[in-house]
């Protein structure tokens, strides 16, 4: 079961670290706060010493890792799932053990496909209330994730993240259309989005 990392508010900048030494330091940092404006959010491998934690970096290829320095972040673990079944265009929240509510989806198209993988949600975004302006076929929410379309080297120049979003176009829902992204009706991410954190898991099945 995947875990999550948030790097601390007072650290604008984490190095990471090749293996759990400080001598491994690599070119590669973290910025905090993460793709929006919330907290940076790490999924953690379950390897750990006393001083650092592993960690799943954003950056493609999936499941790239990292080592990250214990005291620069704060190890969670969340009770929220999100299942996405691909065959069946299907998610499935719960929560713990309960089922808290379903919803039809679009995924990938046959070029664009998605991916079956485990992930966490490492931003969220509301149109509403966020300062990032994304274009209409987001709808009002979106869930980002911490993994990538596996088809795609860049998405508009930026790494293929893959999403869970809203759309533009409902009738759409229950196609294979996308660029990898999961759509669903913004109703439905609305309800969704009274139980989704940063951290929440997903598990995209074939």
């Amino acid at each position: 079961m995947p875990g999550h990392a948030a790097i601390n508010s007072d650290k604008k900048i984490t190095q990471v670290f090749y293996s759990p030494d400080q001598s491994s330091a690599t070119t590669n940092i973290i910025s905090n706060p993460g793709p929006f404006e919330g907290t940076r959010i790490l999924e953690t491998t379950g390897r750990e010493t006393e001083e650092f934690v592993e960690v799943i970096l954003p950056v493609t290829p999936n499941n790239t890792s990292g080592w990250l320095v214990k005291e620069d972040i704060t190890i969670a673990e969340s009770e929220n799932l999100i299942i996405v079944d691909l065959s069946e265009r299907k998610a499935a929240l719960y929560v713990g053990a309960d089922l808290i509510a379903e919803a039809p989806v679009a995924i990938g198209a046959p070029n664009t496909p998605t991916p079956a993988l485990e992930a966490i949600i490492d931003a969220i975004w509301e149109r509403s209330t966020s300062e990032t302006k994304l274009p209409s076929l987001y709808g009002q929410r979106l869930f980002g994730l911490n993994k990538h379309s596996e088809a795609l080297s860049d998405f508009d120049g930026r790494r293929p993240a893959l999403a869970i979003h809203g759309t533009d176009e409902p009738d759409l829902i229950g196609s294979a259309v996308s660029n990898g992204c999961i759509r669903m009706r913004n109703d439905d991410m609305a309800i969704f989005a009274e139980h989704v954190t940063l951290g929440t898991r997903v598990s995209i099945i074939g």
